[in-house]
């Protein structure tokens, strides 16, 4: 039938005033072994604070807690300045070290023939978008309908109809439910990648060269999203059993 959906959400929006920092620090430098054998060594350091909402905006998800800032939130929800709860929701990640390390090898000590390899580690920066999910209730109201009575009237259905317009009022916060909920877990640490790399170079005649290598990277700690309500059957069983 036209009108009918699956679900309906809504929500108010609200201003997205970010910020963040980063610092970075490395030391590097080259060691002649031998004649023929070069050595690099490198190591950086970054320190990559998360995004924070300059008005506090952000709400996170700790299973079984009761929030001390909006004592009237929903079980769970958390926001800065509850205990153990910083600005940024969750802490930053503070062990972003990253080695370097290369070598390079005159194969035949004639300078003609040349190995090198390298391997080193990179780290990814957050980025505000992950902010920008976490901005909720009570500043913002992300409110979805299921089962969707109609897309006239998609509230009619719901006990007390819509929340909208919204509002936040700090003397008296106001949380509805159904509610949209997106959270970052408190041990999420920054995704990283070591990358290697191996070639060999070989010079042909007096101008020329000719070059094959080798590069490589593998993928590690990267976030992934997960519905924390998504039922899961077994043998026919509900959720929750």
């Amino acid at each position: 039938m036209l009108g009918r959906a699956a679900s309906f959400r809504q929500n108010n929006g609200t201003d997205r005033n970010f910020g963040s920092g980063s610092y970075h620090f490395f030391m590097q430098d080259d060691w002649r072994l031998t004649r023929r054998l070069t050595l690099n060594l490198g190591l950086r350091y970054e320190f990559n604070t998360l995004y924070k909402s300059h008005r506090n905006e952000l709400v996170g998800f700790r299973a079984g807690i009761q929030s001390t800032v909006f004592p009237k939130a929903p079980l769970g929800l958390a926001f800065p300045g509850d205990p153990n709860i910083p600005d940024t929701i969750i802490p930053t990640d503070k062990n972003d070290f990253a080695p370097r390390i290369g070598l390079a090898l005159d194969t035949f000590g004639n300078g003609k023939t040349a190995i090198r390899a390298g391997w080193g580690i990179y780290y990814s920066t957050g980025y505000a978008n992950w902010s920008s999910n976490m901005q909720g209730q009570p500043w913002l109201i992300d409110f979805t309908v299921l089962n969707t009575p109609s897309l006239v009237d998609p509230y009619s259905a719901t006990p007390g109809g819509s929340p909208f317009p919204f509002k936040f009022d700090a003397a008296n916060p106001r949380f509805a439910l159904s509610t949209t909920v997106s959270a970052i877990d408190g041990s999420f640490r920054n995704p990283y990648i070591p990358q290697f790399s191996l070639s060999v170079e070989q010079q042909i005649g007096r101008g020329s060269s000719i070059t094959a290598a080798y590069v490589g990277n593998i993928a590690r700690k990267l976030p992934y999203m997960r519905d924390l309500n998504a039922p899961i059957f077994r043998a026919g069983r509900p959720p929750g059993t």
